[in-house]
């Protein structure tokens, strides 16, 4: 009697995963998704064991006792080699077919791959799949036998794509193996929707798919997926932007250094977070910060999921990112920070093979980088831009503002019957703006609303508050933190002029058209506003009241008066140009 072939689904997971480290235990549904995961291969007819391939690092102890408490197998080996994993699955476990899983995604059917594994075994193939090849709602699953799983290894052990997609190394060696399968069904053909689990905006949509059907944790059904999908197809578009890595992609990884502080403000951080997001989802650019401690610039980090390192005590700052380079394998650095660190150490990293990239940044380190981004400003519209290396771009274009900073249809703004005035100066308010410009606006005997950020980082608030309740004007006062520009941008979208001390809150708002009173903490803040006022962008100002009144006056009687058809304009997609253009410079490893 033939006895029954032994098939293993080996699931391949760990923690510090490049783009959204953690995501597996991340909650979905009111499970982690490794949960998800499992339990939908349970209900596999034809998987006779289930196996954890995950990494001997000590941050992946935590998944490898849930996956022991949930009474799967579990094999660890190196961090950076999934098909010595799999080697030590195979040894150990000894299976005739193997279904190689990835832990990213939650929605994986039993169905499909039951279907799948029955015609391998039936037709006597090396592996199975749709034939003709189709775009589905299916993924993260691949069988294939031994025999295949054995010609890999003995093939492409060594090969970058067979140690970190087994399977993938086919991509390589299409000839490695025969291919039998059947044809996908229909209902499920989809050519957009993303499925896996890699950046935030695939949890939101995953997150979403369950809250629209209602569907029990783990059970939702790819029939009902597909149905939804068609009924409101707009749902792919949160996160149809995202950018699938394909097997014979290389992993690039990108550091970020800059910083947040009281004094220095969170607009660097803020900025850089919205350039990051595009590196990750557009390009499948892994991303890690390197940042001073602040707790303020931790919060907003991790909220956004991106991995970030502080400054070990006593480390210089180019020997810090020295070792972080050598560490992540860095493709490139990018710099938006306001330190000494010096030249000498991008022309180092050059030497190493690895792109230094400024951000608004035309000092000392200018001729020592390989591409540099700045916002239009006399001094840097006075630079030489045909120059090769480095390459610069200067101008609106290049100025980096969050995505929740779109412009709003004018036909949905209703028009204030009462001019609505928002003042937010930054997240410390080191030049006191805040104070300044409510208390100049109680002299104003117009009638006005005025809306204030208080920053997470002001000293000493309650003089603040205590002027706002008893303001002659109604004062509404707001608490966003940097990482909620939909909130600021709502509060952009319904006011008629904006106060602001300079810096990157004047760019949301010139991209939000909203008509801004600049007041400035130096004079290269003024001049640099001072372009932005010749755009017609809005009024720069002395922190005086008297002069706050006056432009607060001129901007109200004509407010959003920028016009775009005569000037320039600044749109929420400078972020999007910069990391191609950051991209473009990055020389895949081989």
């Amino acid at each position: 009697m033939t006895a029954e072939p032994k098939i293993a689904a080996i699931v391949q997971a760990r923690m510090s995963s490049s783009r959204l480290p953690g995501k597996i235990m991340l909650d979905l549904a009111g499970k982690p998704v490794i949960w998800h995961v499992l339990h939908r291969l349970r209900q596999s007819k034809t998987i006779s064991q289930i196996i954890l391939a995950t990494t001997t690092d000590p941050g992946d102890d935590v998944l490898a006792d849930y996956a022991q408490n949930f009474g799967v197998e579990v094999v660890r080996g190196p961090r950076d080699n999934v098909l010595a994993r799999f080697v030590l699955a195979v040894d150990r476990f000894d299976p005739d077919y193997i279904v190689r899983v990835t832990s990213d995604c939650p929605l994986i059917d039993a169905r499909a791959i039951d279907d799948l594994v029955e015609v391998l075994i039936r037709d006597h193939g090396d592996y199975s799949g749709w034939i003709p090849d189709a775009p589905t709602l299916h993924g993260g699953f691949e069988p294939f036998t031994r025999d295949l799983f054995q010609r890999i290894v003995d093939e492409g052990a060594d090969h970058p794509v067979a140690q970190e997609h087994v399977f993938g190394y086919l991509s390589v060696n299409p000839g490695l193996g025969r291919k039998v399968g059947i044809p996908a069904p229909p209902n499920h053909i989809f050519d957009h929707p993303r499925l896996w689990l890699d950046t935030p905006a695939d949890l939101v949509f995953l997150r979403t798919l369950y809250a629209r059907t209602g569907a029990p944790p783990g059970e939702i059904d790819v029939d009902e997926v597909a149905d939804l999908l068609r009924a409101d197809p707009g749902l792919c578009a949160i996160n149809a932007h995202v950018h699938q890595k394909s097997a014979a992609e290389t992993s690039r990884n990108i550091i970020i250094r800059c910083d947040g502080t009281a004094a220095l403000g969170m607009g660097h951080v803020v900025r850089m977070v919205a350039l990051a997001k595009q590196l990750r989802e557009r390009h499948a650019i892994a991303v890690h910060f390197a940042v001073q401690p602040g707790a303020q610039a931790s919060r907003l980090l991790n909220a956004a999921h991106f991995p970030h390192s502080h400054a070990p005590d006593g480390v210089d700052e180019a020997a810090w990112i020295d070792a972080l380079i050598k560490e992540l394998g860095a493709d490139a650095v990018v710099l938006d920070i306001r330190t000494d660190l010096p030249g000498r150490a991008l022309d180092q990293w050059r030497e190493d093979g690895v792109v230094s990239v400024l951000i608004d940044d035309i000092g000392t380190r200018l001729n020592h980088a390989d591409v540099v981004f700045c916002p239009p400003t006399p001094k840097t519209l006075a630079l030489d831009t045909s120059s090769v290396r480095p390459e610069i771009h200067v101008g609106w274009a290049w100025v980096i503002v969050p995505d929740a900073f779109a412009k709003t249809p004018p036909q949905k703004i209703p028009p204030n019957l009462v001019p609505r005035v928002l003042i937010t100066c930054g997240a410390s308010d080191p030049g006191g703006f805040t104070r300044l410009a409510l208390n100049a606006l109680e002299a104003l005997n117009d009638d006005l609303i005025i809306d204030v950020v208080m920053g997470p980082l002001m000293v000493d608030p309650d003089p603040l508050v205590r002027a706002a309740a008893r303001h002659r004007h109604p004062v509404m006062i707001h608490h966003i933190a940097p990482g909620e520009p939909q909130k600021m941008a709502a509060l952009m979208a319904r006011a008629d002029v904006g106060i602001v001390a300079f810096g990157v809150t004047a760019a949301e708002m010139a991209a939000m058209d909203l008509t801004a009173v600049y007041l400035c903490l130096s004079p290269d803040h003024a001049a640099s506003a001072s372009v932005y006022e010749q755009a017609g962008f809005g009024i720069v100002s002395a922190a005086t009241p008297n002069a706050i009144r006056t432009a607060v006056t001129a901007a109200v009687h004509a407010p959003r008066f920028h016009n775009p058809k005569l000037g320039p304009q600044v749109d929420n997609l400078g972020a999007v140009r910069i990391a191609a253009r950051i991209v473009e410079h990055i020389t895949p490893r081989k």
